[in-house]
């Protein structure tokens, strides 16, 4: 299967629903974040932000690096 009819497959209400979703959760899971962070000290709100930053990053370069090799088999 290409990523052109995969593609094709992600369109329509299920996602839109899913991506409101998925919005949803980050927004309540921030807000609580946000919250716990406003209670510690600048230097430590500083450390956890960039720690999670770089956890993000690299959860983002395993995907498309999972990804990536998926659609070479193809």
């Amino acid at each position: 299967m290409s990523w052109q009819v995969w593609f094709v497959q992600l369109s329509g209400w299920p996602v839109f629903l899913a991506l409101v979703a998925a919005v949803a959760v980050f927004m309540l899971v921030v807000s609580v974040v946000l919250t716990w962070l406003g209670n510690r000290s600048v230097l430590q709100s500083i450390s956890i932000a960039a720690l999670a930053v770089l956890l993000l990053c690299l959860g983002i370069l395993i995907a498309l690096t999972v990804l990536s090799r998926l659609n070479v088999r193809a």
